[in-house]
């Protein structure tokens, strides 16, 4: 016969804090897990302030949106809509087609970011992690590509585009854009790969690694997060390009988002805005006192736009004439930089020959 004995259980052993400490901020936490003090409660209203007015713009553009022209000169920007005009939307997006330029900018976008990041990591692996000669050389020449303003690099570009065939392209557009977005991914990839662990460079080594399989199996694993920062940013910056788009991409069907946003109106019938009183001539600084009489002078007559002048922007690149100004001389109708761009790329891109770009 046998017996069967239990041992009793052992009390739980209870943490207590080493003589001479008092509790800490964390264990004051775990006691009371619902308190909040008062600066939590100004960090929410203050991010909560911050966010209201940042979605506040959109929202106005939105309201004002369902709106008739009418009613928005009537009752302003910020009043409640009158009537809902809910077939504004679906009529500005089948005359202007947007579908079509919602994937042109998807497409662009994303090819932007391939061929960007692409030639970025292999830049930076070899200036980098290489370190190769005239690497200072080589930062600098990419970080002075960044500085470069669009307005300055657009008129070579065009005519490069119209030797090479590539205007009015989609692909020559987004390898134009891919490479210029790779000097910025460049330099910055470069900075986050000079400061790479040389142990686990020379670790692999020893073990047969090739240069690519390093890259492959440490480098860009342990980069993705800078990668992914770089995506964000180069599909954001290529979906917002403006002035590139309006020059190189002219036809209907190549057109982006942003380049079809000017044409996003409304077509209801509006009533023109009541016309304003001309100007009086004490109000021109060139004028003088003695000139109360209504008759033109004969220097004033002599100043009167001519033909020749009125047509100055209009004149297509490839004539020589200078580019429009913000204002036409001798017209008082200021001038529009878009209208200007388009009469200058757009409107004549049908009529360059080879002629013409290569100057007779």
């Amino acid at each position: 016969m046998t017996t069967h004995t239990t041992t009793p259980s052992a009390p739980p052993v209870q943490k207590t804090p080493p003589p001479g400490r008092t509790s800490t901020r964390r264990d004051r936490k775990k006691e009371t897990p619902g308190k909040r003090g008062a600066g939590s409660y100004a960090v929410v209203a203050a991010v909560t302030v911050f966010v209201l007015a940042f979605l506040a713009p959109f929202a106005i553009i939105l309201l004002n949106s369902f709106k008739t022209s009418a009613d928005y000169r009537a009752n302003g920007s910020l009043s409640w809509p009158e009537h809902w005009n809910w077939d504004i939307v679906a009529d500005v997006w089948e005359r202007v087609d947007f579908t079509q330029k919602l994937v042109n900018s998807i497409q662009i976008s994303l090819g932007v970011v391939l061929i960007a990041v692409v030639l970025a990591l292999f830049n930076a692996y070899a200036i980098g992690i290489g370190r190769i000669r005239w690497r200072t050389a080589f930062l600098v020449f990419f970080l002075g590509v960044n500085v470069l303003p669009q307005e300055g690099l657009v008129y070579p570009i065009y005519y490069l585009f119209k030797e090479m065939g590539l205007y009015d392209g989609k692909l020559g557009y987004t390898i134009l854009v891919g490479i210029t977005y790779s000097a910025f991914g460049t330099y910055l990839l470069s900075s986050v790969f000079s400061s790479f662990p040389r142990e686990l460079i020379e670790a692999a080594s020893l073990d047969g690694a090739g240069r690519w399989t390093i890259l492959w199996r440490i480098i860009l694993p342990m980069s993705w997060p800078t990668l992914s920062v770089m995506c964000v940013f180069f599909f954001v910056w290529s979906w917002n390009e403006f002035l590139y788009p309006l020059v190189l991409l002219i036809s209907n069907d190549n057109q982006t988002v942003p380049s079809a946003c000017p044409s996003c109106r409304a077509s209801t019938p509006a009533t023109p805005p009541p016309s304003a009183p001309p100007p009086s001539s004490a109000s021109f600084p060139w004028s003088s006192s003695s000139s109360s009489s209504s008759a033109p002078s004969p220097a004033a007559s002599q100043r009167a736009p001519s033909s020749r002048s009125s047509h100055r922007g209009s004149m297509h690149p490839g004539s020589g004439s200078r580019l429009p100004r913000r204002r036409i001389r001798g017209s008082s109708a200021p001038f529009s930089p878009l209208s200007g761009w388009s009469a200058c790329f757009t409107a004549k891109a049908g009529a360059f020959s080879d002629h013409d770009v290569h100057g007779g």
